[in-house]
This record gives structure tokens, C-alpha cells and sequence, in this order.
């Protein structure tokens, strides 16, 4: 490790040492590295923002393909598959008929939804299970589309290059993935609440309403629980609950009474 290269040598040996303790050192190192990832992540999110308008989501889409098939090995459940395709097909109506977002039910314990390069949308059962109503379930896909609108995927792509590329050579020295966190922190929370402002927007076009939105979060912050980890970091549950009630207060948005979420068979669950 990086540590080990700056340890004191023995004292039986004749060679000159550093009045520089070994901590001190590794800090400037590590300084250094922080400072350069974060010039690179400035100029590959400047390529982004020049790039990404520049690639049409059909060509995206095209480029990458059903690329959730190969990412999530998990089994697909086709009946809440086609449910949730049909909220999917009704939320965004800028874009109807437009561009065609392809949602999925993963089988997965793991309690989670993500938006996928090319307009793939994966939600798993163990967090669809958790629905307590389709308007929550709603904002939740609405929150992904939100992403793929905004093309936050593939500006993630283009932004996460140079992290990858360090992780490929520097691994044995350096904890890429934290400092990748660190850089990203503000950027990748101002990117999440901007997409709850337009999923809520979404919500409340398809609904006439914005109810089931903040009971989700609330849901969240009392059982801790913390979902939607395509991006490293995210608001915390609290945040984003203050956040929704702001764009609600202040765009005079309606919470009504939510609609029952579709029920299945017993068969039709995940095994």
C-alpha cells in the first residue's frame, strides 16, 4: 500500500531520512490526488455538458441497447413488468410517442430502482413490495425517467472515465471509489433533487396531484432505508422530504388521495 512506501527505515542503516513523518507525507499525497481528480472531473463534466446534447436518446438508446439484460442477472417478473410499463408509458407526456422508455421488475432482495443508459428503468420486487400506493410507485419510476430526460446517465458515464480509468492503475494505492464520492458529493445531490422536482411534476400531470411523493420519503426516513443507488451519493431522506414540500408549496401542487397499487396473485411473486 501507499503507506508502506513511506515508513522510516531501520536503524541500522546509513541512509538519510525524512524529517517528514510518513503521515505527513501520505496526506500531501493523497492532497494531490484530490486536487487532480477534481480538475479532471470539472473537465470531463465540461466535455459532458458539450457532448451529451449532441447524442439524441435514440441514438443513445441505440448504442447501448437492452444493456439492463445484461447488468441485472436477477429473473424478470412479466406480469409487474407490463404494470408498471403501462405507469411508465403515461408519465411523461412532453414526451409521448416520442422516445420509449423500457421499464423492468427484477426478482431481487435488494430494495431498489435505477435508470439505466439507453432509457432502461429497473425496479426490483423487494422495493416494488414496499408500494403503498401506484401514486408512490409513480414517483418513483417518474424520478428515473426524470434522470434519463435530464441524460444524467450518460453524463455519468462520460464523468466517471477518468475514476476508472485511475481505478485500473492505481487501485493498489488508492481508494479510487472514495475519492470518486468525495469529488462527486455536491454535484450528484443537486442532480437527485433536481430530479424529484421534475418526477413530482410528472406526478402531478398524470394525477392532477402530487400524494404518495412525500409519504414515500416518510416511509424511508422512519425505517432508515435508503434506495435508488445508481448515483454514489445521495440527499439525505430528510433533505429530500424538505425539498418536495418546498417545490409543492411553492407550485401550488394539490396531495389528493392516492390511487390502490395493482395487486397480483400469489404465483406471480418472486420467488
Amino acid at each position: 500500500m501507499l503507506l508502506d512506501k513511506y515508513q522510516s527505515s531501520s536503524k541500522g542503516e546509513e541512509n538519510n531520512v525524512s524529517k517528514e513523518s510518513p503521515l505527513a507525507t501520505l496526506s500531501k499525497y493523497l492532497a494531490f490526488f484530490l486536487l487532480l481528480f477534481f480538475v479532471l472531473f470539472l473537465i470531463f463534466l465540461k466535455a459532458a455538458v458539450f457532448i451529451v446534447p449532441h447524442i439524441s436518446l435514440e441514438k443513445e438508446a441505440e448504442f447501448f441497447g437492452d444493456i439492463g439484460r445484461y447488468l441485472n442477472k436477477g429473473e424478470v417478473n412479466l406480469q409487474k413488468t407490463e404494470y408498471i410499463q403501462e405507469i411508465v408509458s403515461s408519465l411523461d407526456l412532453e414526451n409521448k410517442n416520442r422516445f420509449p422508455y423500457k421499464a423492468k421488475v427484477v426478482c431481487s432482495p435488494e430494495e431498489n430502482a435505477f435508470a439505466l443508459p439507453g432509457g432502461s428503468i429497473l425496479i426490483t420486487s423487494s422495493l416494488l413490495k414496499k408500494m403503498s400506493s401506484e401514486n408512490e410507485l409513480a414517483f418513483v419510476l417518474a424520478h428515473e425517467m426524470a434522470h434519463i430526460k435530464n441524460r444524467d446517465v450518460l453524463r455519468k458515464i462520460i464523468t466517471q472515465t477518468p475514476f476508472i480509468l485511475a481505478g485500473l492503475f492505481l487501485s493498489d494505492y488508492l481508494d479510487v471509489d472514495s475519492i470518486n464520492q468525495i469529488i462527486r458529493l455536491k454535484y450528484d445531490k443537486d442532480v437527485e433533487l433536481l430530479a424529484d422536482a421534475n418526477a413530482l411534476k410528472m406526478l402531478n400531470e398524470k394525477y392532477g396531484h402530487v400524494g404518495g411523493a412525500y409519504s414515500f420519503f416518510q416511509k424511508l426516513d422512519e425505517e432508515d432505508t435508503y434506495f435508488l443507488t445508481w448515483v454514489s451519493t445521495h440527499p439525505s431522506t430528510k433533505a429530500r422530504m424538505e425539498n418536495i414540500k418546498k417545490i409543492t408549496e411553492k407550485s401550488g401542487f394539490l396531495e389528493k388521495e392516492v390511487k390502490e397499487i395493482r395487486e397480483f396473485p400469489q404465483s406471480h411473486d418472486c420467488q
